[in-house]
């Protein structure tokens, strides 16, 4: 089995400005929270990555009674999803994987983007869609919904990780 960025990117392009209506969206509460991390849990879930409810749970279901639902914090939670990215890689369990990159030149279509503020908290995160002429990457994202736009200055503080996907 292996990850399908290009399924991934497709569904994030597709799902980018108008969310999916089978997930419910995240909206933020405040200043805190949004719907990024669950908008690539989706993409992941699109590029093949199994749901993993082991351990290191990685899961959503809708429930009957909509919009009720039922996820594990590393389905919706930017810094959860991180960690379980990067500790499942170390694993034999289903779900997605992930290397962390040293440059954002190593970056390819479907490989994520968090960022991390002042606080050293993981906020936010993206997925790589697209390419501007130059080779710099465009991403894709939920909370402040985009797509294939310029990541912008605001968005890191102190730590930006590029993150490989792999399955």
């Amino acid at each position: 089995m292996y990850y399908n960025n290009i399924s991934a990117v497709s569904y994030a392009t597709e799902y980018a400005l108008s969310p999916n209506d089978k997930f419910v969206y995240m909206k933020p509460h405040g200043k805190i929270g949004g719907d990024c991390a669950s908008f690539l849990s989706q993409c992941l879930l699109a590029g093949g990555s199994r749901m993993q409810y082991n351990n290191l749970p990685w899961f959503y279901h809708s429930t009957s009674s909509s919009p009720y639902y039922n996820c594990s914090i590393n389905w919706s939670v930017a810094s959860s999803l991180y960690w379980f990215l990067m500790n499942n890689s170390t694993k034999s369990n289903y779900g997605p994987k992930g290397k962390l990159l040293n440059d954002i030149s190593e970056l390819t279509l479907g490989d994520l983007i968090f960022f991390q503020n002042s606080n050293q908290k993981i906020f936010h995160g993206s997925i790589v869609t697209s390419f501007d002429g130059e080779g710099t990457p465009l991403i894709s994202q939920h909370t402040y919904n985009g797509l294939n736009v310029h990541i912008r200055s605001e968005y890191f503080k102190d730590t930006i990780y590029y993150v490989r996907i792999f399955i």
